[in-house]
């Protein structure tokens, strides 16, 4: 019967081992999974280890790309199951790495519901709403929205950073028809989410310095 002969890392990913029977690398898992399978040198490879290392092999390509996944574009745990699902083998494969993924601390939707928030707004002054749209469309909860928005926003005064906002793009804007320039100044700061009411008071305020 085959053995394994080695259990090696895997030269691209630092937790991962490379599960080797002669020249063949027959399966990679995670190295938590080296000692929960168990599998070492000498192992021999009957019809149970060879069904676990499957099982393991892919939950460890899944795990894998979730990862990857989460370096590009952070979102919740809901829309990362959506972009991992076509991937999945099994919806057990997919609950088994989304549940690893939070065990591990790289899934927490109300503390990247924040992070993120916290991102948009060193890029600029923000409203509530905008802030709100941009954590929707990364798919998470009402209450994580709410909770992100609260916490990202204590302190802030919301006049106030619209004032901001406006003096910034004034900057890119005040070389323009006194008409244009103003209508651009409201577009920006309704894309950042700021009311009307506060737009229109910024805009009269501008239009007065003409």
């Amino acid at each position: 019967m085959a053995i394994i002969t080695e259990v090696k890392p895997d030269p691209r990913h630092p937790g991962i081992r490379q599960v080797m029977s002669g020249q063949d690398c027959i399966a990679c898992i995670r190295v938590k999974d080296v000692t929960a399978l168990p599998v070492a040198e000498g192992t021999e490879l009957n019809e149970h280890v060879r069904a676990a290392l499957v099982v393991s092999d892919r939950i460890t390509a899944l795990w894998l790309r979730a990862l990857r996944s989460q370096a590009r574009t952070p979102a919740s745990r809901q829309r990362l199951a959506g972009r991992l699902a076509r991937h999945a083998h099994t919806p057990e494969d997919l609950e088994h790495v989304l549940d690893d993924l939070a065990t591990e601390g790289l899934i927490d939707d109300q503390r990247m519901a924040l992070a993120i928030a916290e991102e948009l707004l060193r890029r600029g002054p923000a409203a509530p709403s905008r802030l709100r749209a941009a954590l929707r469309t990364r798919g998470f909860t009402e209450h994580d929205i709410e909770a992100a928005v609260e916490r990202a926003l204590s302190g802030h005064d919301l006049e106030e950073d619209a004032r901001q906002a406006a003096a910034g793009f004034w900057r890119d804007l005040h070389h323009l028809a006194p008409a244009t320039a103003l209508r651009r100044l409201g577009g920006r700061l309704a894309r950042r989410g700021f009311s009307e009411e506060t737009i229109a008071d910024i805009l009269t305020e501008y239009a007065d310095t003409e």
